[in-house]
């Protein structure tokens, strides 16, 4: 069955069930560390490969838009959550008409970096980075 790739104008970024207004990127990494286990060896082989077993897992990933302040429910309550350190819930959306269904990563987050940029001839833009802590869950 072939695959159908998904254009992202219909996609959001949501903390909760709450729009996180004029959010137009999001980006999520999820990586798996990984241990070396490679020990010496006595066989005389002269070419010794290295052994891994899985370390724990993570995530971090970012937002991108244009500032919207006075966003109660959305980019004024992520900078809340930054001043505050708490974590978020939030919920990424690929595309939200998508068939047969959107698709959703929801995350709990940490804010760690706030970036707003002014310029004369541009909307003034704003992104947010944040790291996973806990499971990143896909529906």
């Amino acid at each position: 069955m072939a695959s159908t790739p998904i254009f992202g104008s219909h996609g959001n970024a949501k903390i909760g069930t709450a729009l996180i207004h004029e959010i137009n990127k999001w980006s999520l990494d999820v990586s798996r560390g990984t241990k070396e286990t490679t020990a010496f060896t006595d066989d005389g082989d002269p070419l010794l490969w290295q052994t891994f077993v899985k370390g724990l897992a993570g995530g971090s990933g970012k937002l991108e838009g244009n500032l919207a302040e006075g966003d109660t429910t959305g980019q004024d309550a992520l900078w809340d959550a930054f001043l505050a350190d708490d974590p978020i819930t939030l919920n990424l959306v690929t595309d939200k008409d998508a068939t047969p269904s959107a698709k959703e990563f929801t995350v709990s987050a940490l804010l760690t970096k706030f970036s707003p940029a002014g310029s004369v001839s541009d909307l003034n833009t704003v992104s947010y980075e944040f790291t996973v802590t806990g499971a990143v869950t896909k529906s």
